[in-house]
């Protein structure tokens, strides 16, 4: 109903100016030109018809030069209003988007740590010079892992390479909570070769080395999970510091 209602008022609205238009731009000059045809002298002036129309036609341009301008106000006003609205929605949706991110963000978070796998690596034995090292790897979350796999194995002295190996095993893949599974290195021996002042060679073991165990492993949602494990060659209790990398 509103629609009709707003129909006719531009119907109407369009025949009034045209009728209005039509008074000013028809009749009016009209009028005017006519007076001059009255006699007597009431209505006696010293301006001659140029003259009197060139003004009403100043005045005629006016009106439309004004009346251009309060349109051109009112337009930018509304556009303005319009940009504000829009703007505004927008900002209101990115405000709703935001929380439904948090909220989503928080539900992912809450997962993760519900279902990520947490570890526990020590040391078990070696061959002597760190080689062909053993270690225990254990699940000490409350859920099981899967597909345990090595990525890469790698030995620093400080921050110069040393060694690495491409043949670590687990001998179990898979681990309920708790469960334990022995990791084998199998790295090439590790020392520093001198002589003494008799020029008898000495092989010594190397200070300051640090271990570096990259390896992944799926939770039981499917997703996978890497890890990165590191010890430093002189720890005590044999120890690995084991870190979710990604």
């Amino acid at each position: 109903m509103f629609k009709r209602y707003k129909k006719i008022f531009v119907i109407v609205g369009f025949v009034l100016s045209v009728i209005v238009m039509f008074f000013l731009t028809i009749i009016i000059p009209v009028i005017l030109n006519k007076i001059y045809d009255i006699p007597g002298d009431f209505l006696y002036v010293k301006y001659n018809r140029d003259n009197i129309l060139g003004y009403y036609g100043s005045v005629l341009t006016f009106i439309g030069t004004l009346s251009l301008g309060i349109i051109t106000v009112y337009q930018n006003y509304r556009a303005q209003k319009k940009t504000d609205e829009v703007n505004a929605l927008v900002i209101e949706l990115q405000k709703k988007s935001m929380a439904m991110a948090e909220q989503q963000y928080k539900r992912e978070e809450q997962n993760e740590r519900i279902y990520i796998p947490k570890f526990e690596l020590i040391n078990t034995w070696n061959n002597g010079n760190y080689m062909n090292m053993h270690a225990k790897l254990k699940n000490i979350s409350t859920n099981p892992t899967s597909v345990i796999k090595s990525v890469s194995f790698e030995v620093y002295n400080e921050s110069k390479y040393l060694t690495e190996s491409n043949t670590v095993k687990c001998k179990k893949n898979f681990l309920l909570s708790g469960d334990e599974t022995e990791v084998s290195f199998n790295n090439a021996a590790i020392y520093e070769k001198t002589t003494d002042s008799n020029g008898v060679e000495i092989l010594s073991t190397l200070k300051n080395i640090n271990f570096v165990w990259k390896f992944q492993c799926d939770d039981v949602t499917g997703k996978t999970h890497y890890y990165k494990a590191t010890i430093l060659g002189d720890s005590n209790d044999g120890i690995w510091n084991v870190e979710k990398a990604g």
